[in-house]
């Protein structure tokens, strides 16, 4: 299969539309609300051996943070803004893990500890639309997480996580003086753009370095198809962490070293299809978009003759001398036998070995392609040999090993032909499910088998479109020996009304938007009966946070509206009151106008105040009961009060 060259004018990244944050956010953040993570222990600093990948980081677990942690002001626009500071000491690079993210109607952004745009808007419930995703990469230890929105909004998202990255000391790993630039070799311009160097996050808790290249499809409809190596990523939430780093090489044959901060970045993929040395040690990935310029290799079924002469692309060492490479020699002869790497069997002929005449591959360039005379790939990186301490990779005489694209191409063949994907299933199409007083009822969670025609693990993604109905996964991938059982579930919180409620769940195979590899969605349809003998009351204090006022004659420094409403059908009697701990009930018709709320019914009062400023949580506290069925009821809602903001 021949290369192809991509559209300049594909692959828009996230980093592009930063640069349209608003200016409003460049203030630092209060300096009470951090997270501040001391220097990392002796445990942490243990390195997690993973084959020919390279750790440059490890990943910190946090206490769960969520909006509430966020230093709250409101912007002279009149849209409110959240702030963070994350500081983990020590780090070179941070990012941050969202879970249960949802913007809301505002946006995410990240910035510097300076202040400077480094990453966003994050909307909705993220890029992958579940709420469960990674950041993009800040240089340094220190990043700030805003939220951005109008008053009456609010977001909802925890930080869990926060990746590490330390510093990369010099050591006998960094490329070494036999190393070839590739900008000095012309003829392989084109295909030194197929390249990347990459970040990941890996499931046992390292941040990796690996590399990896983009392949052509035989109907060239340029679908970034991106293949790396299994011992780098192997799962989906990896390659959702993954940051591929491009055009990350010299100007010029033995230019000046250049900056891997300022290459163009994409963020994330989804994984195709993975397999372990056993089937040639390789992932598929999808990325989000192709990035502009780049360059599709073709690849070859046909493994080189013994003796053939091949070359290496790829990405040495550690930043910030890990800049593209290239190496020559020629394949030799297979070696027989299995080894076991990292407690993995590695059958040995499933590796072209490629004796190195030119250049060196090493940690780091795991992933990388081998190419043929024609510049196609026949191989990915899987290991090789690592020197002794204080050694050179420039003294190793033995071969580096490449999984055999003829072993890998059958697993991966309909996505590289661009068939359609094999038969999706599902066990159930119908689902039903019922609340009663707030209390899910048996069976309140429903087991689904997904199921597939094909032969090799293919990845798939659920969707649902309602809050209420969840999945106890939300991607995986499925194979016809390895079928799949999820459990749906509703959530009574977000069902607080009596009804009927529908709903759709949405189960697709390989990338949902990938219109060059067709994917035949299953639907599930969802109902949920939501039942109750009890009030539902809810309040709502307007706008949120409330800001103060200059003291007027009668001495309150704060207005806002307090919106009751019932929503269950049942009237109800308000008999108590408390505003910021002080008890009203005397005073309830006073304030609120009225001490009954008809069925369905609402009341929005002005309440006026004099009360301390503060950017703690206050709270209005309601309860009373319904007069025709005896029920009791409760309901609280959230506010700040804050100070007087200082004209500018």
């Amino acid at each position: 299969m021949p290369g192809a060259p991509v559209s300049e004018k594909a692959g828009a990244t996230r980093l592009a539309q930063a640069a349209t944050a608003p200016a409003a956010l460049a203030a630092p953040p209060a300096e009470r609300s951090a997270l501040r993570l001391n220097s990392l222990s002796a445990g942490e600093q243990v390195v997690k051996p993973r084959g020919f990948a390279r750790q440059t980081g490890v990943v910190r677990a946090v206490e769960g943070l969520d909006p509430a942690k966020l230093d709250w002001t409101v912007l002279q626009d009149g849209r409110q803004d959240g702030r963070l500071l994350v500081e983990s000491a020590g780090a070179v690079k941070l990012r941050v893990h969202f879970s249960n993210f949802d913007a809301g109607q505002g946006e995410v952004w990240l910035r510097r500890g300076d202040g400077t745009v480094a990453g966003g808007p994050y909307t909705g419930k993220g890029p992958y639309g579940d709420g469960d995703f990674w950041s993009d990469p800040v240089d340094g230890s220190q990043l700030q997480v805003e939220w951005v929105g109008v008053q009456d909004d609010q977001p909802a998202f925890r930080i869990d996580r926060v990746s590490h990255q330390w510093p990369l000391a010099s050591g006998s790993d960094d490329p070494m003086y036999c190393q070839l630039d590739v900008s000095c070799y012309s003829e392989y311009s084109n295909a030194a753009k197929a390249i990347a160097n990459l970040d990941f996050v890996a499931d046992d808790g390292g941040v990796y370095i690996c590399s990896g290249e983009l392949v052509n499809s035989k109907r060239s409809t340029f679908a970034p198809l991106f293949l790396t190596a299994n011992h780098c990523m192997s799962t989906e939430t990896e390659v959702r962490s993954m940051v591929t780093y491009w055009n990350y090489q010299t100007s010029k044959c033995e230019g000046p070293a250049p900056e891997r901060a300022s290459s163009l970045q994409i963020s994330g993929g989804t994984m195709l299809s993975s397999y372990a040395a056993i089937g040639g040690d390789f992932t598929l990935i999808q990325l989000p978009k192709a990035p502009a310029g780049a360059f599709l290799l073709g690849w070859s079924a046909t493994d080189p003759a013994v003796g053939a002469k091949v070359a290496a692309i790829h990405h040495p060492g550690l930043p910030p001398t890990s800049w593209k490479r290239i190496a020559f020699g020629t394949r030799d002869s297979d070696q027989k036998g299995a080894m076991y790497l990292d407690s993995e069997l590695f059958p040995l002929d499933n590796f072209l070995q490629f004796a190195e005449t030119g250049g060196r591959v090493q940690q780091g360039s795991s992933g990388s392609p081998l190419l043929n005379e024609n510049q196609q790939v026949v191989g990915v990186l899987s290991y090789g040999y690592v020197p002794t301490d204080g050694g050179s990779y420039c003294d190793i005489t033995g071969a580096a090993a490449y999984g055999k694209f003829s072993l890998i191409y059958p697993m991966i063949r309909e996505f590289l032909e661009e068939v359609p994907a094999p038969a999706l299933k599902v066990s159930k199409a119908k689902l039903s499910f019922a609340v009663a007083d707030g209390v899910a009822q048996e069976p309140s969670r429903q087991a689904v088998v997904i199921t597939t025609d094909s032969t090799t693990p293919r990845g798939f993604q659920i969707s649902t479109g309602a809050s209420w109905l969840a999945p106890s996964v939300w991607t995986g991938t499925v194979s016809a020996d390895q079928p799949v059982t999820v459990e749906f579930f509703a959530a009574p919180p977000a069902l607080p009304v009596p009804g009927t409620f529908n709903t759709t769940a949405t189960v697709a195979m390989g990338p949902v938007t990938a219109a060059s590899l067709p994917v035949t969605p299953v639907s599930i349809a969802a109902t949920a009966t939501v039942t109750s003998r009890k009030p539902v009351v809810t309040a709502a204090v307007l706008p949120n946070p409330v800001v103060a006022h200059t003291p007027g004659q009668d001495g309150t420094n704060f207005e806002f509206q307090l919106l009751v409403e019932e929503k269950a059908g049942y009237p109800v009697r308000i008999s108590s009151l408390k505003i910021d701990g002080v008890v009203y009930s005397d005073h309830i018709k006073d304030l609120l106008g009225a001490t009954d709320l008809a069925a369905n019914g609402s009341i929005q009062a002005t309440i006026k105040a004099n009360l301390q400023p503060s950017q703690a949580d206050r709270f209005i506290e309601l309860s009373g009961f319904s007069p025709t069925t005896g029920a009791r009821w409760s309901a609280k809602a959230t506010t700040k009060f804050l100070p007087l903001t200082p004209e500018e």
